[in-house]
């Protein structure tokens, strides 16, 4: 059986699917803007949660956390293709 959300680096991005598999974290450890990814995934119809709005202090990270509880199996490769193209379209590649 594929495994459709399974851990990847997408465009400098690292995609980690989380053990009890009801998420997938991704952090951009080369830059990259969270809020505005996040803002661009929601107007696809997604709702990634940034994650630099959740640290304290000086070493703040970017990052999505993506829930894909509500994903059936048989939408997964398409809900992915979704997010890739609306966070890393062809002209940013």
């Amino acid at each position: 059986m594929p495994r459709p959300f399974a851990p990847a680096n997408v465009a400098g991005a690292k995609l980690k699917r989380s053990v009890g598999g009801l998420h997938i974290l991704a952090q951009f450890p080369e830059g990259g803007e969270d809020v505005e990814l996040a803002r661009r995934a929601l107007a696809a119809g997604l709702k990634p949660a940034p994650l630099s709005g959740q640290y304290l202090g000086q070493n703040v990270q970017q990052g999505l956390l993506m829930s894909f509880t509500n994903v059936p199996e048989g939408d997964a490769q398409g809900v992915t293709s979704t997010l890739a193209n609306t966070l890393f379209p062809l002209d940013f590649l």
